[in-house]
């Protein structure tokens, strides 16, 4: 019988003398202020939501730091991110966001350290390797040589 009542109240157009209270307020939509009518009801409860504004994520270069272990690891570098990816996974399970912050750009250069000095060792080695081989010439006379048992 109330619910009757408090619908039909809904459904009727805003008087003076009505038990609902109507103020006047603006919205603002996508650049635009539109008005709109704000119902409030002395037998209706209320609830605040508080909504924090949305901070980015927290990156722990977790898949990074595994990357650098499996397939480069030069100096166990790969192994010291992936503490560190561990560290600050911890601490943003825990609520810790500067300290994951701090342990995640840890990892981080870590990771770009590792990667840029394996890249290095590599171009070394290839240099070397391709340097300190004879000439195709006289490789290739070397070869015949030693096929033939001269």
């Amino acid at each position: 019988m109330e619910n009757e009542s408090y619908a039909q109240q809904l459904s009727e157009p805003l008087t003076g003398d009505s038990t609902l209270k109507s103020e006047k307020s603006y919205k603002q939509m996508s650049g635009e202020m539109i008005p709109c009518q704000v119902i409030s009801n002395p037998h209706t409860q209320s609830a605040v939501v508080t909504i924090s504004p949305d901070d980015p994520p927290i990156s722990d270069y977790l898949l990074f730091s595994v990357f650098n272990i499996m397939c480069i690891n030069l100096c166990c570098l790969g192994f010291l991110s992936l503490v560190f990816s561990i560290k600050s996974r911890d601490r943003k399970l825990v609520g810790d966001r500067s300290g994951a912050l701090s342990y995640g750009s840890t990892s981080r250069a870590i990771n770009i350290t590792a990667t840029v000095l394996t890249i290095l060792f590599f171009i070394i080695i290839f240099y070397v390797l391709l340097t300190s081989l004879p000439p195709l010439p006289s490789l290739m006379h070397t070869i015949n040589a030693m096929l033939s048992g001269k």
